[in-house]
C-alpha cells in the first residue's frame, strides 16, 4: 500500500512546482489550500516525507479548517499518525474530521472506520463497536464490508 522508498521523478517535481505557483498566486484561497493538500498527499504517498507532509497538511487544517480541503487533510494526517503508531494523535485527527460539518459522508465513514480500528487496537471494544455501527448504517458504503470483518 505504501512505498518503502522515496519515489523519484522529474514529473513529481514539476507537479509540486506547479502547485507552489498556485499557492503563491492565490494565497489564502480555496485553490491554494487544495494545492497545499495535494502537495502533502504527494509528499506522503509518493515521497515518504512524513514530516513535510504533516507540515503541509497542518497548514490546511489550521488556516482553513472549514475549507473543502480540510476534511481530506484531517484524514491524511490521521493516516500518517496511524502509520507512525501514534494512535492518540490519529484518533484526534479522525475525530476532528467527524466534527467537520463540511466533510462528506463517505469521508466521515472512512474516519469512523479508522477510529473503530484504533479503538480495537487499544482493546476499547465498546467504542470500536460504536464506530462500526456508524459505518454499517449504510451497507453500500465502501467501508461496510471492512467494518463487518473487524
Amino acid at each position: 500500500m505504501f512505498p518503502l522508498s522515496k519515489f523519484e521523478s522529474d514529473e513529481i517535481e514539476k507537479v509540486l512546482t506547479a502547485f507552489d505557483e498556485v499557492v503563491e498566486l492565490y494565497k489564502h484561497s480555496e485553490p491554494a489550500y487544495e494545492a497545499i493538500l495535494r502537495m502533502g498527499i504527494i509528499k506522503f504517498y509518493l515521497q515518504n516525507e512524513f514530516n513535510e507532509s504533516t507540515s503541509l497538511l497542518n497548514v490546511v487544517t489550521t488556516e482553513a479548517p472549514l475549507s473543502r480541503s480540510a476534511a481530506d487533510a484531517f484524514f491524511e494526517l490521521g493516516n500518517i499518525f496511524l502509520i507512525q503508531g501514534d494512535l492518540n494523535e490519529a484518533e484526534r485527527k479522525y475525530s476532528a474530521l467527524l466534527s467537520n460539518n463540511r466533510a462528506q459522508n463517505d469521508k466521515k465513514n472512512a474516519a469512523a472506520y479508522k477510529l473503530a480500528r484504533i479503538y480495537f487496537y487499544q482493546s476499547k471494544f465498546d467504542k470500536a463497536t460504536e464506530y462500526i455501527s456508524k459505518v454499517l448504517i449504510n451497507l453500500k458504503d465502501n467501508f461496510a464490508n471492512d467494518a463487518l470483518e473487524l
